[in-house]
């Protein structure tokens, strides 16, 4: 989905397996050319996190001082510590849910996250439309001359909206297209309707609650699937960085709205998940 693969013979001349159109994640790579296009969070591999990666708000230009060498979609501003080191200071849900492992700060997001720092380092020629964080000033998420970035109307600008802007205007994000499908010659192929080859950053995930399911007699999902009652919430997921980018074994993403999507795609089995409760 993002442009990784493992070596020889890693599908990265199916097209089954192509990547999104973009498929920024915020890796880059080692040596170039590419030998391989792996990754590995514990090291290794040709891609890897950028020697001065995006560290929070306010630390980087236009608002900050430190480096930055590159950045992928960042996380909610809660996920980062203060520039001073201490506790992030934004209002994020710092308690997780009993019984979770997840440590404190990052159970869940609040969906502030730095367009600024984003539009500062990807995009230098837009001009930010925020009125804070990624909040639309008086409304209005006009990025340019494009006035449906806000695809659901909210007054905000997501990541997935950020991404589709990128897609759809010829405003392409630096690292940001493909480099390791198809030796690095042919950009993801045509056509991406959402019944033959949906957008593989976009997926649709049911979540299942397994205790109660395992409560009412249902079979658990290591013995062969449980089967789906119409009660049980779907949601439409952006995959916004490579699993295992700075935490391993995690996936981080981003629950898009069936408004802002272009109609609700119909996914193919491997482009759907299962979140576990």
């Amino acid at each position: 989905r993002l442009d990784v693969y493992p070596g020889a013979g890693g599908f990265d001349d199916d097209p089954d397996y192509q990547p999104a159109p973009n498929f920024l994640s915020g890796l880059v790579p080692q040596s170039t050319p590419l030998d391989a296009c792996t990754f590995d969070p514990e090291g290794g591999g040709s891609l890897t996190v950028a020697q001065n990666p995006y560290l929070g708000p306010g630390r980087h230009p236009p608002n900050g001082t430190a480096p930055l060498d590159h950045m992928g979609y960042p996380r909610d501003t809660c996920a980062y510590p203060a520039a001073d080191g201490s506790a992030p200071p934004h209002n994020c849900i710092a308690v997780p849910p009993a019984g979770s492992d997840l440590a404190p700060g990052t159970a869940l997001g609040t969906g502030q996250w730095d367009l600024e720092t984003y539009l500062a380092f990807h995009h230098p020629d837009v001009a930010f439309p925020g009125a804070g964080f990624n909040v639309c000033a008086s409304n209005s998420c006009r990025l340019g001359d494009d006035a449906t970035v806000d695809r659901d109307g909210d007054g905000r600008l997501s990541r997935w909206e950020v991404y589709r802007w990128e897609a759809t205007t010829d405003h392409p994000p630096r690292l940001g297209r493909a480099q390791c499908f198809a030796a690095g010659v042919a950009l993801p192929q045509p056509p991406f309707d959402p019944a033959r080859r949906p957008d593989r950053r976009l997926l649709g995930a049911v979540v299942v609650n397994c205790n109660a399911a395992a409560a009412s007699g249902v079979v658990a999902l290591e013995r062969g699937g449980v089967p789906l009652a119409g009660h049980d919430p779907v949601v439409n997921l952006f995959l916004s960085e490579a699993a295992g980018e700075l935490a391993a074994d995690h996936l981080y993403l981003e629950i898009v709205p069936a408004a802002a999507i272009d109609g609700v795609p119909a996914l193919r089995r491997r482009d759907r998940v299962v979140l576990r409760e």
